[in-house]
């Protein structure tokens, strides 16, 4: 008899990681961490930016599991540098403004890390990156451009969204796509095949 695989948790609030994840037939549910990111990026401030992400993917993943001993937990964390400067997700549309001020006609790089827990131990961990050259944007076009993707912006570091008007931001961009929205999906799925967590 074969054994059963563990439930999967994805223990993010991110509807772009959500929405990856279903989109690749992966069955899971979400249940987001109480993990408090600012003290944690506080406790490691001048962490290199790939462990940081590693960190605070591995202490989402590590509090879900508490409540969750017999399932298998992904967490994922993500962090945009622009001249050794991190950028948090914006607090008002004041802040998404200064935000894409000073990243207009630049290259930045967003990070993002993924672990997975089980039986109490991180398992796996991974991280990549993608570098992304803004084009210089005028006032006009950053206000605009903020009128029109609304209340969103606030749930995005970097105050955009490559996958919708976001792109209209960009000269180029250098890297996955999967991981610009949040999640590097083909490592991930390769891993849970590997290890029989999904179908093969």
């Amino acid at each position: 008899m074969k054994n059963q695989t563990p439930e999967i948790i994805l223990a993010s609030a991110s509807k772009s990681r959500k929405v990856l994840l279903k989109n690749a037939g992966l069955k899971f549910r979400v249940e987001t961490s109480n993990v408090d990111e600012k003290k944690l990026k506080e406790k490691f401030q001048g962490t290199p930016v790939e462990d940081l992400v590693l960190k605070l993917a591995g202490a989402k993943a590590e509090a879900v599991y508490q409540n969750n001993k017999k399932s298998l937990i992904i967490g994922a964390d993500q962090m945009l540098e622009c001249e050794n400067t991190l950028y948090d997700k914006p607090i008002d549309y004041s802040n998404a403004f200064e935000h894409l001020k000073n990243l207009q006609g630049k290259m930045h790089r967003l990070v993002t890390g993924v672990s997975i827990v089980y039986h109490g131990e991180i398992i796996w961990s991974f991280v990549d990156q993608v570098n992304l050259e803004m084009r210089s944007l005028s006032d006009k076009f950053i206000s605009e451009y903020l009128e029109i993707v609304g209340p969103e912006i606030f749930s995005t570091v970097g105050s955009y969204r490559l996958e919708g008007h976001g792109v209209q931001l960009f000269n180029q961009v250098k890297g996955d796509f999967f991981t610009v929205l949040g999640l590097p999906v083909l490592p991930l799925l390769t891993f849970l095949r590997l290890k029989n967590f999904m179908v093969s």
